[in-house]
């Protein structure tokens, strides 16, 4: 059942306090039935929760009754609605996790039992896992999964991006809190609303307010993991976040996949890593689905070729190939192909890449 405005207003308002991490919200919100409840518990009620001495006397004296109205109508202006565990919508898996957020901000819609695939990697991409983070997203979209990444830039952007192309679902966990005003990057605030206005959701920890810092990403990176039957990385330094996904991933029990990449390059040193850790060579996005039993699960709409969509279909695969090149091979017009491969594209059967090529899906 979701929480009053009020007792939203509550939870939000009690997450702003530093002390106060998933465990202790949860820890006050069993003591007392409620977070509006929590929030005007006295010293004893607070002791009794467990909440530490110096840390009781730091929020009594820090505390204001007026800052639960304030974020009620922080919360009901953006649009943002408050899920606790208890909730239908809240996603099964992360309740499962050991350290389970006590409750996730939200704008969009939630499935609760939505098989999530999470798909991560580095900031600074390579056009190759770019191509590789779009070819294995919209493949996860168009089979009924969701895809799950951190709507950073590189890898995350292009993740979402692929996702909504396909036509699929895809969720965004913030480091930062998921009002307009707060999107981190800033430049992909429009990929955050896109999201949003076509069914997927945006989902933090973290109040209204709080802006992308270092910190805060390792702790919503557990979140990824742990929403998600498996986790592939697509490229990532040594030190990457990707791999603190990772990590939690296998601490959760969840399946782990790696994309090689080229030995040479700093972005291919994570993926390699794991893999030598055991995790799974993630060769494309149909074994992946295969090892998740996620293959049948919802096969993707398909409708008949035309004999000449097939003959074109036939011409491409996972290589870039260009117009020029179809033209000379299959001695048909520009036009025509140019055509035909829109109707693909729409499909979701092919894909146009940067440059002016195109792979199969």
């Amino acid at each position: 059942m979701p929480l009053s405005p009020l007792d939203a207003g509550a939870a939000c308002a009690l997450s702003r306090f530093s002390g106060f991490g998933a465990a202790r919200l949860r820890a006050l919100y069993q003591k007392t039935g409620s977070f509006f409840a929590a929030a005007s518990a006295d010293r004893i009620t607070l002791l009794q929760a467990g909440i530490p001495e110096t840390q009781t006397d730091a929020f009594l004296s820090w505390w204001q009754p007026s800052f639960i109205e304030k974020d009620a109508e922080l919360l009901a202006a953006a649009g943002i609605r408050i899920i606790v565990p208890e909730d239908e919508t809240f996603p099964h898996l992360l309740k499962e996790i050991p350290d389970p957020p006590a409750f996730l901000h939200v704008r969009g819609v939630l499935t609760a039992d939505a098989a999530c695939i999470a798909v991560v990697g580095t900031r600074r991409a390579t056009p190759y896992g770019m191509e590789i983070a779009r070819e294995f997203s919209g493949h996860f979209a168009r089979a009924g999964v969701t895809v799950v990444s951190g709507l950073a830039l590189g890898i995350d952007g292009a993740v979402h991006e692929a996702a909504l192309r396909a036509k699929g679902t895809t969720w965004a966990f913030l480091g930062s809190g998921v009002h307009p005003k707060n999107l981190y990057p800033a430049t992909h605030q429009p990929l955050a609303e896109r999201i949003v206005g076509e069914g997927g959701a945006l989902l933090s920890e973290f109040p209204p307010g709080i802006m992308g810092m270092k910190f805060l990403f390792p702790i919503r990176n557990r979140l990824i993991a742990g929403v998600s039957l498996g986790v592939v990385v697509i490229e990532a330094t040594e030190r990457s976040g990707s791999l603190i996904t990772a990590a939690a991933a296998t601490d959760y029990n969840r399946e782990v996949f790696a994309v090689p990449g080229d030995i040479r390059r700093p972005t291919s040193a994570g993926p390699h890593a794991l893999i030598q850790r055991g995790a799974t060579l993630a060769y494309t996005p149909a074994d992946i689905l295969a090892a998740l039993r996620l293959n049948k699960a919802t096969p993707p709409k398909t409708t008949a070729l035309s004999q000449e969509e097939t003959v074109l279909l036939a011409q491409l695969s996972r290589e870039p190939i260009f117009l020029d090149d179809l033209v000379r091979a299959l001695r048909v017009p520009s036009a025509d192909i140019a055509c035909e491969l829109s109707l693909l594209e729409m499909s979701g059967r092919v894909r146009s890449i940067p440059g002016g090529g195109w792979v199969r899906t």
